[in-house]
């Protein structure tokens, strides 16, 4: 056990359980991916904390950005998130300079009241448990995700979203390719589509429902449309244009679902089928806040999650269409619904009627 740094004694005057790990006794320099491998720990678990300047410098505080540590940040993404206009990486000099601690050893837990704002990147949402440096070079700290952003009232923040927008280009362009090719293998007697009757006998009739990545809007909108006021999303225009053919009784919008700006409280339901598996992962915590930010209280959330941990895969030809996937496993998916506000009511697994070797997860949940 290390002798006792600051930051131990921080958790432990607010009773925040911690482990801590000395995996480099010499303290030398490791990057935070080899410290993972070092602690035994899946690298997406291990967060390093970077220091990034406001340009001009005077303009702000320096900021504290916690990232895992396969993960480069993306000064554009990070700068949006924090409505700035422009960012820079601080060099060495600069961040130890600012925090008094050495490259490999900076964290925010040793660093709270020195003048900094604190963030971390979307994506620790969906961890359980996370490590960061505990201000010392070699000295790692394992605390539960929750603690670290309450004690260091960090704001989440998008930091790391190239992989996010290429991943988003391959799905637009893949289902405006095979819009109609994956009309033909949609079916209303499938059991993941019997799953909407959960909503009917739920639901009053004439409630408000969104469909999330609607797709051509068949069967699912036309199913909803049958008994409630449905507006269908999805930012494939061949799809909204199919959808708008085929259920025209539905209202249909082409934008991207991960940004929706609908008034708070505006539907009684929201349902998305197998659309949230093609979605960047790191933007799933988010995606789920602002689902339970748009439902009524006591509103119902139908969602197709993805069933193993699958950070990113594209196949090359999926119905004549590159294609891209991104999902955590279903125990993942269940904390991160929770945590956005969401109460789950039950979880089932659906087999896949595309591919025979495949299932996906999925979740009714209500919000409070």
């Amino acid at each position: 056990m290390p002798d006792k740094l600051n930051s131990m004694r921080l958790l432990e005057s607010r009773k925040i359980p911690y482990v801590a790990k000395t995996y480099d006794p010499s303290g030398e320099f490791h990057s935070a991916t080899e410290a993972a491998e070092l602690i035994g720990a899946p690298a997406e678990s291990v967060y390093k904390t970077l220091v990034v300047l406001r340009e001009p410098p005077k303009s702000g505080k320096p900021i504290l950005v916690m990232i895992a540590s396969p993960r480069e940040v993306d000064l554009k993404a990070l700068a949006k998130s924090l409505g700035e206009k422009k960012l820079r990486m601080a060099t060495q000099r600069e961040a130890e300079s600012l925090t008094g601690l050495q490259v490999g050893g900076i964290s925010a837990l040793a660093l709270l009241n020195r003048g900094f704002e604190v963030c971390i990147d979307e994506p620790a949402l969906a961890l359980d448990q996370i490590h960061i440096s505990a201000g010392q070079r070699g000295v790692d700290l394992q605390l539960a995700v929750k603690d670290l952003v309450a004690v260091t009232n960090a704001k989440l923040v998008c930091a790391t979203e190239s992989a996010v927008v290429d991943g988003k280009r391959i799905v637009r362009e893949g289902y405006d390719q095979i819009a109609e090719e994956y009309l033909l293998n949609r079916s209303e007697d499938s059991d993941d589509v019997k799953l909407l009757q959960e909503l009917v006998e739920r639901l009053p009739k004439h409630s408000r429902v969104l469909d999330a990545g609607c797709g051509a809007g068949v069967p699912i909108c036309d199913i909803l449309s049958r008994h409630f006021q449905v507006v269908g999303v999805d930012f494939s225009e061949a799809q909204i244009k199919l959808a708008r053919q085929f259920v025209p009784q539905a209202e249909f919008i082409c934008e991207d679902m991960t940004a929706l700006t609908f008034p708070d409280q505006t539907f009684d339901a929201i349902v998305s089928y197998y659309a949230i598996i093609h979605v960047p992962r790191e933007e799933h915590p988010q995606l789920l806040r602002n689902f339970c930010r748009m439902l009524k209280p006591g509103g119902l959330a139908l969602l197709a999650m993805g069933r193993g941990d699958t950070p990113s895969d594209v196949n090359e030809n999926w119905l004549g269409a590159k294609m891209y996937w991104s999902h955590y496993d279903s125990e993942t998916n269940l904390r991160m619904i929770e945590s956005s506000g969401l109460h789950v009511l039950w979880s089932k697994v659906v087999a896949d009627r595309l591919d025979v070797n495949a299932s996906h997860f999925f979740v009714l949940a209500q919000k409070g």
